[in-house]
Order: C-alpha cells, then sequence, then structure tokens
C-alpha cells in the first residue's frame, strides 16, 4: 500500500486518471492523459466555475478535464495493489478550529512573531533566489525582512515590473522603498508589452484556464531571471489567504454583541480595495459588510441573481456554488470563515499552477513563503480583528514593515492593480473572430448577447475588462481542447 498527498498550499498539484490497467498519478494534467490513454475534454461544468467562481467548488475533487481528478490538500490517499482511484483515508493537518483568545502582551507581539517566521523561512531559500517586488504590502514586506534580518549573502536579487506612462505606475513607491532599504532591484518596463503576444503559448503550457489578465508578466519576469542566473523565484503570492480580513467580521462582532469595538471600527477601517474611499464611504462599506455578510438574505438582494452573460439552465449551478461558499464562510464566524473558504476552494487548483508551471519552464523554483503551513496556523490562530487591528485588512503586515523601517512604509492603503498592458490590447477580442464563432456561444456557457456586445465594445474601442480576459482564455481552452 502507497500513501499520498501533496502540499498544504497545493503549488506542487498532483492529479490522477483511472484506466483499465492502471492508475497514472503526475504533476500535470497532460502526463496523465497521455499516461492513461485518453484525450484532454473540457468539463463545461467546471469551465463555467471558473468563470463564475474563480474556483472549483461543487466538487473539489474534479479539474476542468473530464476523467481527470486532483489529489486535493490536506487530505491522505492510500493507493492499493490493483486499484483504479485513490481513496481518501484522512488528512494530515487540520486548522485549529477556533482562532485563541491573545492576551495583551500577545496581541502586541504578533508583528515580531510574524516577522520571524518570515524570517526563518526566507533563510531557507537557495542563494541564488529573487524576490518580484512590488509596492504592495505582501512582497514588499518580505523584502524589508530580508533586508534588515539576513547576512548580505542570504539576501535575494530583487525585479520589480514597471508601467511608465500608466496610472498605476508604481516606480516612485519601489524606488522609496529601495532608498530607504538602501537596496537595488531591477526595473522591468513592461508598459509596451500585449499579453496577446503570449496568450497561445501560455494555452499551451498551462494546465488551468487563468483567471487573471496577468499571466504574462510570470513570463516576463521567468525569462529574465533565467537570463540571469536565477535559481528560485520568491514571491509575495499568498499573504490574503492567511492574514488577511475583509471588513465581513464586523458580522461577527454584531453576533456576539460587541457594539462598541463595532462602531469604533466602522469609523476607522480602510478597505483594501481600488479606490480610496472618503470617511463616510469607509463606514458604508463596513456597515454594509457587517449588516450584509455572506449568506444572508440582504447579500444576496444586493448581489443580484447570476451574471448577466450566464445562460439560464447554468443558473442553478451559480447558485449552488455560491451557496457552497457562503456556508464555508458563516458556519464558524466570517473572519475564520474566509480563510475556511481559501483553504477548501481558492488554493485548489486555482492560485498559482499557472505561475508554477511557468517558473519550471524557466527552470525556475517557485517559492511562495505565506503559503507555508507556519504562517497558514499563525493566521487560523489569531483573531479576525487583532490581524487588522481594526484598521486595515492588511495591518499586520504594515506593522511588521513599520517596526522594520519606521512608521509609514511607502505603499498605499489601497490595492494597486497591473491591468495596464491588458486594457487596451484589443487583439485579446478581436483575434476570435465574430462572436458567432465563439465557442463559449455554441457550448452555451456565454449568452450570444453578451458575446457580441463584448466584440462591439472592443470595435469601438472601450477598455478591455479583466472578465472578458477569462472569457478570451476560456474560449482558446475550448477551441484548443474541445469539450
Amino acid at each position: 500500500t502507497t500513501f499520498a498527498c501533496t502540499s498544504l498550499s497545493m503549488t506542487r498539484p498532483a492529479y490522477w486518471a483511472g484506466s483499465r490497467e492502471a492508475l497514472v498519478i503526475g504533476s500535470e494534467i497532460r502526463q496523465v492523459a497521455a499516461g492513461a490513454g485518453i484525450d484532454q475534454r473540457l468539463d463545461l461544468e467546471r469551465v463555467v466555475e471558473t468563470l463564475c467562481l474563480s474556483a472549483p467548488v461543487l466538487d473539489t475533487e474534479r479539474t476542468q478535464y473530464v476523467d481527470i481528478h486532483r489529489l486535493v490538500a490536506p487530505k491522505l490517499y492510500e493507493i492499493g495493489t490493483g486499484v483504479t482511484r485513490p481513496r481518501a483515508v484522512g488528512e494530515y493537518w487540520l486548522p485549529p478550529q477556533t482562532p485563541a483568545r491573545l492576551s495583551p502582551s500577545e496581541r502586541q507581539s504578533l508583528p515580531e512573531t510574524l516577522t520571524h517566521s518570515l524570517e526563518s523561512i526566507l533563510r531557507t531559500m537557495p542563494s541564488s533566489s529573487a524576490l518580484s517586488l512590488s509596492s504592495g504590502y505582501d512582497s514588499s514586506t518580505l523584502w524589508v525582512i530580508a533586508r534588515r534580518r539576513l547576512s548580505e549573502h542570504q539576501q535575494p536579487r530583487g525585479y520589480a515590473l514597471t508601467f511608465p506612462g500608466a496610472d498605476n505606475d508604481e516606480s516612485a513607491l519601489i524606488r522609496e522603498l529601495l532608498e530607504r532599504t538602501d537596496s537595488h532591484a531591477d526595473l522591468i518596463d513592461i508598459a509596451h508589452l500585449k499579453p496577446s503576444q503570449f496568450i497561445d503559448d501560455q494555452v499551451a503550457n498551462i494546465d488551468r484556464i487563468p483567471v487573471v489578465a496577468t499571466v504574462h508578466t510570470g513570463d516576463v519576469l521567468g525569462a529574465r531571471m533565467r537570463a540571469d542566473g536565477v535559481g528560485c523565484h520568491i514571491a509575495g503570492f499568498g499573504a490574503e489567504a492567511w492574514l488577511y480580513t475583509s471588513a465581513v467580521y464586523g458580522a461577527d462582532l454584531l453576533r456576539r454583541w460587541h457594539l462598541i469595538q463595532l462602531m469604533t471600527d466602522a469609523l476607522r477601517f480602510q478597505h483594501y480595495g481600488v479606490r480610496e474611499l472618503g470617511p463616510i464611504g469607509r463606514v458604508k462599506a463596513f456597515m454594509k459588510a457587517t449588516l450584509a455578510p455572506p449568506g444572508s438574505l440582504l447579500r444576496r438582494r444586493f448581489r443580484g441573481n447570476a451574471p448577466y452573460w450566464l445562460p439560464a439552465h447554468w443558473r442553478d449551478l451559480f447558485r449552488t456554488g455560491r451557496d457552497a461558499i457562503d456556508q464555508v464562510m458563516s458556519r464558524d464566524g466570517y473572519g475564520l470563515g474566509e480563510k475556511r473558504s481559501t483553504l477548501k476552494f481558492s488554493l485548489v487548483g486555482a492560485w498559482l499552477v499557472g505561475m508554477e508551471q511557468l517558473s519550471e519552464r524557466y527552470g525556475l523554483e517557485l517559492a511562495c513563503p505565506y503559503l507555508h503551513r507556519r504562517i497558514a496556523e499563525l493566521g487560523f490562530r489569531v483573531p479576525a480583528r487583532d490581524l487588522t487591528g481594526g484598521r486595515h485588512p492588511k495591518h499586520l503586515l504594515r506593522q511588521c514593515t513599520a517596526s522594520l523601517l519606521g512608521p509609514r512604509p511607502p505603499w498605499p492603503t489601497r490595492k494597486v492593480i497591473h491591468n495596464a498592458p491588458m486594457e487596451q490590447d484589443y487583439a485579446l477580442i478581436r483575434d476570435l473572430g465574430s462572436a458567432r464563432d465563439w465557442r463559449l456561444v455554441d457550448a452555451g456557457v456565454v449568452t450570444p448577447s453578451a458575446a457580441e456586445d463584448i466584440v462591439q465594445r472592443v470595435a469601438s474601442e472601450e477598455i478591455i475588462r479583466p472578465l472578458w480576459v477569462r472569457f478570451v482564455f476560456a474560449e482558446r481552452f475550448l477551441r484548443r481542447y474541445g469539450y
């Protein structure tokens, strides 16, 4: 008997398929399909889930391909002689069931606790490592810890992508961070690049349909790092899995009648969104999350029934999937529920499969310190309000950096989105031809009117939206693999 499992973060995925003669297990779907002698055909239910919910929800062990499945963390699987499918027999890790009640001294020491954990993880990285740096909380915190806590030969090289001329260019913020840490990073101008230049190779080399519009940055960083002799790419992915808490924890405060804490946080909590909200807008957003959390009747009224582009015959699947997420979010409290939802749904082949495969293509190991089990356990153990300080979803990361860099880290409280190269890359849509010829329309995944509307908007050179890029990837995958 053999036992198998995959990493908690699932950055090292494992897939399987059964044939009459054997059980085939591999790290890439194409390996499994070839070994089992089956064709890669897309499962339309999983395609709809990807477009609507960004992750597999109703059956997390099913991939986007018919008859090809995944091993799901943290399950432990038994593989016996003569069997053609693994059998789940337990779990190798369970998250804390309830957050701990922290003393004032434990709460005060949280920044140092997190800093020490991340420092220990960074010390294990190879000497040929490089960190992809942005002006955001996640990678910047890793950069500051490396510069302040590691010896010179342990410090990773730095790379940052810039968008000169774009509203969301981070060059000035990154340069300020480098100046304050007395360090250097290679700044790569990608404002002129078009995602459409990379999309054919990405469809051919990535197993899972991407859900973001910035996959091409993995190619840019991978090629540059390989040319410079880098062996390990350290990425800031994953902080939002365990160390991020949205304003939805206000519903937990209301349930417990912690009204003073609720009103205090409503007046000072800053949302981590693309737009900066004013004082009144922040209070409204906090109270909306508090009074209309996932699963509530008010939340259902606010968000509507289904996406406008989704045909009627898929709407029951969409609602069932959304309800499943709501149940996980609300069962043990919303602060803890956000992390349980990430563990159960978001990490299942959703976050880093594409980046992992792109990294391997360029001979790079992908390392994500925030997805280490030690950080996951810290995030589950600390109550949501202590993670945010009642001030910001990433307050703890800001505290970590402030303790090493000074009280005002050089990054904004809002979220910076790197959509500039994509927004006017009209070839993404135009290369698909007439909406009447879209496989998404032929398969009944997108309504003909919605597809035609997108084509017409692109014809008038309207800014391309991230949702449309999901359609572009799904359409190209359907054309390549069928259904």
